[in-house]
């Protein structure tokens, strides 16, 4: 069986337009799973995941830098690519997930 895991925080992670990581997509791909075909789906809310199951991916320095530099408002861009907005660090933390003695990365 598959199981889709979603959060309605994802879709306050914003990013600039035409970004393929944007909430667009996300509710492109949640029109498409409504689909009659799709009904067998397992579907479930994706919990808030922990520090440490991030920190098998990334630093901690690197993790605290990104939670101090989290914006309140507007966007900033941590490189040419990568943007934060206010709702990035939830979406984030919806987006970890330790399973199977996995590391919840990538």
């Amino acid at each position: 069986m598959t199981l889709l895991l979603t959060h309605s925080a994802c879709l306050d992670h914003v990013t600039p337009p035409g970004h393929p990581e944007r909430p667009d997509r996300l509710r492109a791909v949640a029109e498409v799973l409504g689909e009659e075909r799709f009904k067998p789906l397992a579907r479930g809310e994706a919990p808030e995941g922990n520090l440490d199951s991030v920190t098998l991916c990334h630093g901690e320095h690197y993790i605290g830098e990104l939670r101090h530099i989290a914006p309140q408002s507007g966007m900033i861009y941590i490189d040419g690519d990568t943007s934060m907005s206010p709702g990035t660090w939830e979406a984030v933390m919806r987006g970890v997930r330790r399973r199977g003695g996995g590391n919840g990365c990538g």
